[in-house]
């Protein structure tokens, strides 16, 4: 049995460990991109071109390459904070709600995306922030709800990038991306509520006896 004086230490651990994929995932993004400026590669094949039956491999593999560093450094902060939030406060589902982001967000894209190629990880960003805040309402357990208004605080704003009108402040940001994350992550969020954490069961109190 452990002692309540080793339970902040577990934390501390916890905390540190939910981490490490997040971090690990993006600096494979950073290689790739810093790959792609050295040796001069052209990675368009792996993004998506949307409704050709020759891109669905961009389904998956998209959210790997990115149009240029600014590009990267502005996915960079939110893919690592709300992947860490996801592997911390969801780690006995996490992969579980990576693969239903990962695939949705993919094909919701090919479906309505514009012609045109797209990539980056901004719609698997959308997708894990747009469960936690769907998530935490919908389990209505009071961490989880917390976490939901975190996130709703640090990124609430990337709701602007979800519609049509983006195109004329940016001309070449894929809205279409960022809805499908966003979709994707409300869906996911339904699909998965009765897994992983949930709020405590309330014990019937004990009528008193006469």
């Amino acid at each position: 049995m452990l002692s309540n004086s080793n339970l902040p230490t577990i934390e501390k651990k916890r905390i540190t460990h939910s981490a490490v994929i997040p971090l690990l995932f993006v600096g494979i993004l950073w290689v790739i991109r810093l790959l792609q400026d050295g040796m001069s590669w052209d990675l368009s094949f792996f993004g998506i071109y949307p409704h050709k039956m020759t891109s669905l491999q961009g389904i998956v593999l998209h959210y790997l390459v990115h149009a240029d560093i600014e590009h990267l450094w502005s996915n960079t902060l939110v893919v690592f904070i709300s992947g860490w939030f996801l592997f911390y406060f969801y780690s006995t589902i996490v992969w579980r709600t990576l693969g239903c982001l990962w695939l949705l967000t993919g094909v919701f894209l090919w479906s309505i995306g514009r012609s045109g190629v797209h990539v980056g990880a901004s719609g698997l960003a959308y997708g894990i922030v747009f469960f936690l805040i769907f998530s935490g309402i919908i389990r209505q357990h009071t961490p989880l709800i917390a976490v939901s208004l975190v996130v709703v605080f640090l990124y609430g704003s990337l709701t602007w990038g979800m519609f049509p009108f983006s195109e004329l402040i940016k001309p070449d940001m894929s809205w279409e991306g960022h809805l499908s994350g966003g979709l994707a992550g409300l869906i996911t969020a339904l699909m998965l509520q009765k897994q992983g954490p949930q709020k405590p069961q309330q014990l019937p109190e004990d009528e008193d006896s006469d």
